[in-house]
């Protein structure tokens, strides 16, 4: 049940900016945390992805870099990355 829960609301949530729970779109969160950690100096996201769905980490590398490679600022995506130590991401 709680992962049905969570799935309609993520349904709900994406389908527009009238989320089911004022202030839950996780779009929206996701872009904010990526843009406060790249005005922070944090200018890079690693993508992994399993296999099943390992074309997705290319899409989304194309989409941040286009999306956020403006005037010599943005994200450096990495797609397809060896997984390093937690370390290395800090």
């Amino acid at each position: 049940p709680l992962l049905l829960e969570r799935a309609i609301k993520m349904l709900h949530n994406n389908e527009s900016c009238n989320c089911a729970v004022e202030g839950d779109h996780s779009g929206a969160w996701l872009g904010a945390i990526m843009g406060e950690l790249t005005l922070a100096g944090h200018d890079k996201v690693t993508l992994i992805a399993s296999p099943p769905i390992e074309s997705f980490g290319s899409w989304a590398e194309q989409l941040i870099a286009e999306s956020t490679g403006k005037i010599g600022k943005g994200i450096l995506p990495v797609d397809r990355e060896p997984i390093g130590p937690p370390e290395n991401y800090a």
